[in-house]
């Protein structure tokens, strides 16, 4: 069967754009939760250890996981040229037609 592979990549990559769209706002949850209203009830998070106790430091650490998580997200779905895999904006020679 010469298409496993391909199925396979695009399950990969159907599971990394689902991870990618829950990744925000669960962020956002653990930034409110952890540090802005902080709860001593709350519920553990997996990240919880890899994050800082200051709040400026967690903030920041989160902020750049959100900023790498959209930017994957914005990556993974934009545009490509099916020839070449080149964005879609600018189409290669042979998508172009010439």
């Amino acid at each position: 069967m010469p298409y496993h592979s391909l199925i396979a990549g695009a399950l990969v990559f159907l599971i990394l754009n689902s991870v990618l769209q829950v990744a925000g706002p669960l962020l956002t949850k653990i930034a409110i939760d952890r540090y802005l209203a902080p709860n001593p009830s709350r519920i553990s998070t997996p990240i919880d250890r890899f994050l800082a106790a200051d709040a400026v430091t967690g903030l920041t650490q989160i902020a750049l996981l959100y900023m790498a998580a959209c930017s994957a997200y914005f990556y993974l779905n934009s545009p490509r040229c099916t020839s070449c895999s080149t964005s879609a904006r600018k189409p290669c020679s042979i998508c172009a037609g010439s």
